[in-house]
């Protein structure tokens, strides 16, 4: 090999450096905050660790893989997951991946883009078990971090699960993830505050989400409280108070929170808010929770029997179907 072809190489090594100080969301056990440099070397471990499980993949394949994975994040960093909705990070990566390389031979190049192409594509083999790898590492390493007290736990119940059920191996490792994911996830519920919340455009998502009705949401009657982490809205509820009757509504949990207990949470804070105001009974209407709130004491009524003010509420006259069950709980008098 000539001089000239070994500086090339150098060269390259030396732009690559800079994966190093790239950061990622995720901290060690000391509470660094952890590089994809760092992340990336123990995805590579992790793979050696299992791979005598997976002996029909060709290791080197995914050990190449494995390492150029996050290359492309060396020039304009990572994007966390949880913060990628409308971003094209990918094009963004293959753009600085071909930048990065442009000091080495074409055929390596060249290799090296096929390589990232081919994991980013998630269609052999060998590629989705590096995504699946991926997802465990990082997950690994949010369950062990020293993380800052507003890391959302809850968003990895959901993570990459499309990867990781590719393999029984890969299913069982997430499995205990998981499990050690949802305890840290169910700590931290005690310190979600529950905040008064406007109408507005992210709330109404949320319910359009859950399949709760929002036609009505900007009436300005109505009472919303929510919870958020790290700076999303995650659960809401609300109410719409008449004298000592109120109808209790648009209850709804993220997809990723609902083991948590923030469905409990919510609604206890809402029968001691609505006691306080001065409200004596309360009712609602649901078409999926019925044995939940029944759970909580309420009980199934007739909706003939529903207070004039709550027949006329937008919920009970159209917005939520005939089918739905109508329940009803007397609060306990408190003072406000």
């Amino acid at each position: 090999m000539q001089i000239t072809e070994i500086q090339q190489r150098l060269s390259f090594l030396v732009e690559a450096e800079r994966l190093k100080d790239v950061l990622r969301t995720a901290h060690t056990r000391t509470g660094k905050q952890e590089s994809t440099a760092e992340h990336t070397w123990r995805l590579c471990l992790f793979i050696l660790c299992f791979a005598d499980q997976l002996p029909d993949l060709n290791l080197l394949k995914v050990l190449k893989m494995a390492v150029l994975h996050d290359l492309g994040e060396a020039i304009h960093g990572d994007v966390p997951a949880i913060d990628q909705q409308g971003v094209n990070k990918l094009a963004q990566e293959r753009t600085d991946l071909l930048t990065l390389m442009q000091a080495l031979p074409v055929e390596v190049q060249a290799e090296f883009l096929s390589l990232w192409d081919e994991y980013n594509q998630a269609q052999t083999p060998e590629a989705q078990a590096v995504k699946a790898f991926d997802k465990l590492e990082t997950i690994l390493q949010h369950n062990q971090g020293a993380n800052p007290p507003e890391f959302d736990y809850a968003f990895n119940l959901a993570y990459g699960q499309r990867y990781t059920q590719t393999n029984p191996l890969f299913a069982a490792i997430r499995a205990l993830l998981d499990a050690k994911t949802r305890q840290l996830a169910l700590q931290q519920v005690p310190t979600m505050n529950i905040e008064p919340l406007n109408a507005d455009l992210e709330l109404e998502g949320l319910l359009d989400l859950c399949q709760l009705p929002s036609d009505d949401l900007y009436a300005p009657h109505l009472e919303f409280f929510g919870i958020h982490r790290a700076n999303r809205l995650v659960a809401v509820i609300g109410l719409e108070p008449y004298d000592s009757v109120a109808l209790l509504r648009s209850l709804a949990v993220l997809p990723d929170y609902r083991s948590l207990g923030l469905a409990r949470k919510l609604v206890s804070f809402m029968e001691t808010h609505a006691a306080q105001q001065g409200v004596e009974d309360l009712y609602l209407l649901t078409t999926t929770a019925s044995n939940f709130f029944r759970s909580l004491d309420y009980q199934l009524t007739d909706r003939g029997l529903a207070p004039v003010a709550i027949q006329h509420t937008a919920q009970f006259s159209g917005l939520c179907p005939s089918s739905a069950s109508f329940l009803a709980k007397k609060l306990p008098f408190m003072q406000a």
